[in-house]
């Protein structure tokens, strides 16, 4: 938030300047332009050491090499300060490679509590795990806040509905996925899953699919590099929000 305060206090004296030596007009202008050029070149020069701490992560990350994948990312916290939105991002991926690649479910759980609310990776991580520990509510009140930021993720919608139907809450299951329906009007997996609720069937989630594999919510995973969950946002998506592209 540095760069915010900067950029604010260059804003300020410029306005007053510009506002003493023309008019109030003048000022906002010259105080509007100079915050606005101010901040974006503070983020510019922290974009290169962030990239390249997160490219380090990255080849520690295809090398198993988790500890360190981890130190890496701490060592972006000092960039941090200069740009809104990077500590939650930061601690959105640590707490992801903590819980999907080491599976320490619960030890990751005060940084998926720091995510930002539209990494729903995270928010579905955090949500899982209060659901191991049979923490319901806490479980929905996850669930809740995630799709509230993030309506369009269907993927989201079938896993709370997937979390809801396991627990024994068919009835609950069911109204979720219908808010996905109509969220997601297009997406098929939540109709058929849904109808597949109403006619009294199991719930069969992506056995593929890489974000529902690195939940580690059923005990039976295929064999293979699919059952290897391998989820880390690339170093150009770095920010408060990742959508896999």
């Amino acid at each position: 938030m540095l760069s915010v305060i900067i950029a604010a206090a260059v804003a300020v004296g410029l306005f007053l300047v510009g506002f003493f030596a023309f008019d109030v007009l003048s000022g906002v202008a010259i105080g509007l332009i100079a915050g606005v050029a101010t901040f974006i070149l503070i983020l510019r020069r922290g974009r290169k050491p962030l990239e390249a701490g997160m490219k380090e992560c990255e080849a520690h990350m295809k090398g198993q090499r988790f500890e360190k994948a981890l130190a890496s990312l701490e060592t972006l916290r000092p960039i941090a300060r200069w740009q809104p939105g990077l500590t939650g991002s930061i601690d959105a991926q640590i707490g992801m490679i903590r819980y999907a690649h080491m599976r320490e479910f619960e030890d990751a759980r005060s940084n998926l509590e720091r995510a930002h609310p539209k990494v729903w990776q995270a928010q579905a991580m955090l949500a899982a795990a209060h659901f191991k520990k049979e923490r319901f509510t806490e479980m929905k009140q996850v669930f809740e806040k995630a799709v509230k930021k993030n309506k369009k993720e269907a993927l989201l919608w079938l896993i709370y509905g997937y979390c809801e139907w396991k627990r024994g809450s068919r009835n609950d299951a069911i109204a979720v996925l219908s808010r996905g329906v109509t969220e997601c009007p297009s997406d098929e997996r939540l109709k058929h899953q849904r109808e597949s609720l109403q006619n009294g069937k199991k719930m069969k989630m992506p056995q593929n699919d890489p974000e529902w594999l690195a939940l580690h919510l059923e005990r039976t995973l295929p064999s293979g590099p699919a059952a290897r969950p391998r989820f880390l946002p690339p170093a150009h998506r770095v920010g408060a929000r990742y959508t896999r592209g």
